[in-house]
């Protein structure tokens, strides 16, 4: 996956949604080309469906932003989605729509602080991995908006 605005929005979705499953905020990475994020400490509902959910958030995050979601850019997430026992990413779809739906604001921050940090890092060279948001960052951000509630 290119780093592009697509795939920004992509990876915003899934701190969205993860903190609003009650998830606990997680740094996000570049590797290899590509954003990583893992959550961790699932409690409620149902911890595989809170995962696929939370996989699933980036397809959502570019469904709601492009009308559409590249197959191809989550093709990790579908993957993992099948590793763990789940079905395809159409089945989860909903549930994360719907929380980003009611999360849009946080979405739009998210991504826009994401989108500053990976501008900002051109000129740190981008070394392979790094860095491009903390956890607490993420928490900030999802934390404001509450606040705004």
């Amino acid at each position: 996956m290119s780093i592009d605005e697509r795939a920004i929005w992509h990876e915003a979705g899934h701190p969205v949604v993860a903190l609003s499953l009650g998830l606990r905020a997680a740094d996000i990475w570049y590797k290899n080309g590509n954003f990583e994020c893992t959550h961790t400490q699932c409690s409620g509902i149902s911890p595989q469906h809170i995962i696929y959910t939370v996989l699933v958030a980036g397809a959502a995050s570019e469904k709601l932003r492009f009308n559409g979601y590249n197959a191809k850019g989550s093709s990790a997430d579908a993957e993992r989605i099948i590793k763990l026992g789940g079905t395809s990413i159409d089945d989860y779809l909903p549930d994360a729509l719907e929380l980003l739906a009611a999360h849009q604001r946080e979405l739009e921050l998210m991504a826009e602080e994401l989108g500053k940090k990976w501008c900002q890092s051109a000129f740190s060279g981008r070394p392979n991995p790094f860095k491009v948001m903390s956890a607490e960052e993420i928490e900030g951000i999802h934390q404001s908006c509450d606040s705004v509630k």
